[in-house]
C-alpha cells in the first residue's frame, strides 16, 4: 500500500557547494511517498525517495520507506552558498621531533584505529549479485535520469535535471561503533560530481551523516538533522584523492571519535557527540541541471565490534 503525504512549504537546503557558478533556484514543491514491502527493484519501476525516508524538510517527489530488509534512497536539491576550500590540516601530528610520550600517543591512536579493520565482518559486497537488495534499474523523473547496474560493480549513470544528492543502503544491521569502507571511481569527465559514504542513518531517516569526496580533490563531512545541514568538516583540499582513479574511502567510529581516510591517509578526525546508531550506505549526486556523471562503487565493507 502507498500512502501520500504533503510536504511543508518551507524546505531546508542541502550542504553548501564549493565555489561554482550560481544556478537557478529550485522552488518546486514535491510530494513524499513511503512504500512498504520488498520487490521494488526493476527497470523503470522504482519509487524514488527524497530528503530521507521520512524527512519532511527534504525535497523529493517520492520516497521509499525502509525496514531492516529494504533499500532506501534520497533526493536533496542543492541550494549552494559560496564556500572557499581550505587546505587539509595536519591531524594530531607533531610539527617537530616528538618527545617519547608524544610518539607513543600517536602510535597508540594509530593502533587503536587500525584494529577496527579487524572487527567481525557484517557485510562484504563485491556486487557479483544483488542478494543484499541494493536498488537497481532505471529512474527518470523531474530530478534526474539514473541507471543503476550491478555486474561486478555498482555503476550509476546519472544525468541531472536539477541539483540533488541521493543515497542508498542495502540490507544490513544497524551499527553503533563501526568500520565502513568502499572503493569508488568517477570515470566521467565531470570531476566535480560528488560521491561518498552515508552513515548513522536513523531508522526513520531523519538524521544521517555524509562523507563526500570529489575528483577536484575536495572532501567534506556533513550532518543532516530533519533537513537541516551542519558542517562537520568544511570543503578541504586533499591530494590523497586520485582523480579518475579508484579511491578507497574509510570511516572508523569508536564512541564519539570518528576517523576519515582516503586511500589509507587520515584526512580528518572529529569528535561527534552522537550516541545514535544507524544504517550505512553510498551516496552520489550532481550540483546543477544538465550535468552528467558516472559513479562506480565496489567492495562495500561493514564491520562492527
Amino acid at each position: 500500500d502507498i500512502d501520500e503525504y504533503e510536504l511543508p512549504a518551507e524546505l531546508e537546503p542541502s550542504p553548501p557547494l564549493p565555489v561554482r557558478p550560481t544556478p537557478k533556484p529550485i522552488t518546486k514543491q514535491p510530494w513524499f511517498w513511503p512504500a512498504i514491502g520488498i520487490g521494488i527493484i526493476g527497470l523503470g519501476a522504482q519509487i524514488f525517495s527524497g530528503g530521507s525516508k521520512n524527512d519532511p524538510l527534504a525535497v523529493t517527489q517520492t520516497a521509499l520507506a525502509i525496514q531492516q530488509t529494504q533499500t532506501a534512497l534520497v533526493y536533496v536539491p542543492q541550494q549552494p552558498e559560496t564556500i572557499t576550500p581550505t587546505e587539509a590540516p595536519l591531524l594530531d601530528l607533531p610539527t617537530s621531533m616528538p618527545l617519547p610520550t608524544q610518539t607513543s600517543t600517536v602510535v597508540a591512536k594509530e593502533q587503536k584505529v587500525r584494529s577496527a579493520a579487524k572487527w567481525p565482518l557484517l557485510l562484504l559486497e563485491p556486487f557479483n549479485n544483488n542478494d543484499n537488495e541494493w536498488l537497481e534499474g532505471e529512474i527518470d523523473d523531474e530530478y534526474a535520469q539514473i541507471t543503476m547496474t550491478i555486474n561486478g560493480t555498482y555503476s550509476w549513470e546519472i544525468s541531472s535535471k536539477q541539483g540533488f544528492i541521493w543515497w542508498v543502503y542495502p540490507t544490513s544491521e544497524i551499527v553503533g561503533d563501526f568500520y565502513l569502507a568502499v572503493e569508488v571511481i568517477n570515470p566521467s569527465s565531470n570531476r566535480d560530481a560528488p560521491n561518498g559514504l552515508i552513515f548513522r542513518i536513523s531508522e526513520n531517516g531523519d538524521h544521517y551523516y555524509y562523507f563526500e569526496v570529489r575528483d577536484t580533490q575536495l572532501f567534506s563531512v556533513w550532518a543532516n538533522d530533519r533537513g537541516e545541514w551542519a558542517e562537520i568538516v568544511p570543503y578541504t583540499t586533499s591530494t590523497a584523492i586520485r582523480p579518475s582513479d579508484n579511491n578507497h574511502l574509510e570511516i572508523i567510529a569508536q564512541g564519539d571519535e570518528h576517523f576519515f581516510f582516503i586511500n589509507n591517509e587520515l584526512v580528518a578526525e572529529k569528535t561527534i557527540l552522537s550516541s545514535s546508531q544507524g544504517y550505512t550506505g553510498v551516496a552520489a549526486g550532481l550540483d546543477y541541471e544538465d550535468e552528467h556523471s558516472t559513479i562506480v562503487f565496489d567492495n562495500f565493507e561493514l564491520r562492527a565490534p
